[in-house]
């Protein structure tokens, strides 16, 4: 039988994960998560963080954001994530899923890592400083775009009054 060799490895490493996003996401979520990874490296480096726990967790923390609810639902019951998570739509469940996934299926042990990706959208108490990192760099990302679009959509007037 043919097991894919990232399921047989102990940890994966950024190349890998990029081009295991990169052959599933969308193109604007593949960069999204470029993105949210370069910031989390930024500050991890400003906040005295492992920057490459940092990377991994930014690059893999949308995998499953656009998977299907039913199979986010099987994932949640294969793995025995709580029945809690059974009345959360993939805003929410996209995280612990594609935790459990990244452990089980593509075996990534580090508990930091994981958690970060658990809890990118929710944030918990007692939060690790890798799990504030992403919880803040998807944050910025997401807002820094929005204002982005925001400024394009502005049409601004050639000779603005002065009050």
């Amino acid at each position: 039988m043919l097991v894919n060799i990232l399921e047989r490895k102990d940890s994966m490493n950024t190349k890998e994960a990029k081009k295991l996003i990169e052959n599933k996401l969308p193109e604007k979520r593949f960069k999204h998560s470029l993105r949210v990874a370069d910031t989390a490296v930024k500050l991890a480096e400003i906040y005295d963080g492992d920057k490459s726990k940092a990377e991994l967790a930014g690059i893999l923390h949308d995998y499953c954001k656009y998977d299907d609810l039913g199979k986010m639902y099987q994932i949640v019951r294969q793995y025995e994530l709580g029945n809690d998570l059974l009345s959360y739509g993939s805003e929410i469940l996209h995280g612990p899923v594609c935790a459990a996934i990244m452990e089980h299926e593509y075996g990534i042990n580090d508990e930091e890592v994981l958690m970060a990706i658990k809890y990118h959208t929710t944030g918990r108490q007692q939060m690790t400083k890798t799990e504030k990192l992403i919880f803040i760099a998807d944050k910025l990302n997401y807002y820094v775009n929005q204002f982005k679009n925001k400024s394009k959509n502005k049409i601004m007037p050639k000779n603005p009054s002065k009050s």
